[in-house]
């Protein structure tokens, strides 16, 4: 045999196995819809991997010994043709048992021709090393949002008083409970890629918003005078002041124990990452007096998990963080639009 086909015949039937296996995975994707808790999601994408976690154990076995995946493989593929025929069209039996019978097939031959196609030792090893790089290479995740928490349920009006001017003040901050002792002040590389825009999308349910200004609190201001004095002199300058500060937090241990699970089951148990954000905005009249105050929270759940790769262009979580602040501008600004507190 020619050392070309027999490299041809060793590492065929096993990147097929890698390919195949998160083919599979796939299919528990529709957990998400179907479950509700954190709970009923991790078990439940626990409970319909488990075929893809038996084809990786089994791959682990043949890579060595190639007779038991020309075994396995092949019984797998007589197992699932038995027991769903009649259930699903023809194209369902060889998307699944089809690659099952023809990794059997390579296998077979990987065992007949086993001492001709053998790698030396230290080939083992660097494809151990090969298969964790790749898992690693194959890790994705998918991220889902809540609905948001005191939304407005009430009547949605027009405030038709005259154009009053408003000072927006921002403050982004964000603490890693457990780590951080107190809420940070988020720098221009830390803040939401594209606030801006939102803010002008936002802005559109205020009607009777006239002249306006926009600061964003940074904090370095402790130390800069003349900061603070623009920020001072914007507010003076305007009818009202609405004050938001926009706050993210994450929990360390959650981080710590789903990141040391993630290494540990080298990405195939899905591992979740919670973000928990709140807004609160204040609205101060031109004599600095509280008129009206909102709050609105959210929580984001990134999952991570080598199958979630496939879910990822559907599910990014940069998009579902924008939709959480857009939906936190426009729903406090529908309600203050609403209740007319805006006015001359």
């Amino acid at each position: 045999m020619s050392p070309k086909l027999s490299k041809a015949l060793y590492w065929t039937p096993r990147a097929l196995c890698i390919l195949f296996i998160p083919f599979i995975m796939m299919f528990s994707l529709d957990v998400f819809e179907q479950a509700h808790s954190v709970k009923e999601i991790a078990v439940g994408l626990f409970m319909h991997n488990i075929p893809a976690f038996v084809l990786g154990l089994v791959l682990w076995g043949a890579w060595k010994r190639e007779w038991i995946g020309a075994v396995v493989f092949g019984g797998l593929g007589i197992f699932y043709i038995v027991m769903a025929w009649g259930k699903f069209d023809w194209t369902a039996y060889a998307m699944i048992s089809g690659p099952l019978f023809i990794m059997s097939i390579l296998f077979l031959l990987g065992w007949l021709y086993r001492y001709e196609i053998r790698l030396p030792r230290p080939g083992h090893i660097l494809v151990t090393v090969a298969m964790f790089v790749l898992l690693g290479l194959n890790t994705g995740c998918a991220t889902f949002r809540s609905d948001l928490g005191n939304r407005y349920k009430g009547e949605t009006r027009r405030n038709d008083s005259k154009p009053v001017s408003v000072t927006f003040v921002f403050s982004h901050v964000h603490q890693m409970v457990g780590l951080d002792a107190i809420p940070k002040l988020q720098n221009k590389h830390q803040r939401l890629n594209g606030f801006d825009d939102i803010f002008l999308d936002a802005q559109r349910e205020l009607t009777n918003l006239g002249k306006y200004a926009t600061y964003t609190e940074e904090s370095s201001d402790v130390n800069d005078p003349e900061r603070r004095a623009k920020k001072d002199s914007l507010i003076a300058a305007n009818d009202y002041t609405l004050k938001i500060r926009i706050e993210s937090k994450k929990k360390f241990s959650n981080y710590f124990l789903g990141t040391m699970g993630a290494v540990v089951t080298a990405t195939l148990a899905p591992m979740p990452f919670f973000q928990y954000y709140a807004v609160t905005a204040d609205l101060y009249n031109n004599e600095r007096k509280l008129v009206a105050s909102y709050s609105r929270n959210a929580t984001l759940t990134k999952w991570v998990e080598s199958l979630l790769i496939v879910a990822y262009p559907f599910y990014p979580e940069e998009r579902k963080r924008e939709e959480i602040y857009m939906d936190f501008l426009h729903d406090i600004f529908k309600q203050i639009e609403s209740e007319g507190v805006l006015k001359v």
